[in-house]
Formats: C-alpha cells, structure tokens, sequence
C-alpha cells in the first residue's frame, strides 16, 4: 500500500456466497460459515468501530434483509 492509502470497512454485501463450497469469499473474524453477531463485533472491534455503532450496522442489516424477505 502507498503511505497515503488506508483500509476501510465495506458494506455487507460483499460477503458472497463462494460457489460449490458452502461458504461466504470473504471470512468474518476468520469464518467463513456460521458467523454470528459476537464475530461482526470482534471484526468491528479489530477495525477500530465502537460496539455502539456496530450494533446499529448490524441492526440496520438485519432490518433490510427482513424487508427483502417479506
């Protein structure tokens, strides 16, 4: 990476399903199934992202998802 670039945290959809291996491409807290709210937590944690605001994103996700379902 260059000095000036830094990571940052992308939004949850990036969290794809991997093809033929039952498994999201991308790990949470270094899972790739089966992740919880505890894993989204300690990953937000690690990125520096109060556990405040993390639950809300979690919240926030889970609200949309519901919408997508009904």
């Amino acid at each position: 990476m260059r000095q000036w670039a830094y990571w940052h945290v992308v939004p949850a959809f990036d969290l794809t399903q991997a093809v033929g291996i039952w498994e999201h491409a991308t790990s949470v807290n270094g899972k790739g199934q089966n992740s919880t709210d505890d894993d989204m937590l300690a990953l937000a944690t690690k990125v520096g992202i109060p556990e405040r605001h993390a639950n809300e994103i979690i919240a926030e996700v889970r609200s949309s998802l519901d919408k997508i379902k009904s």
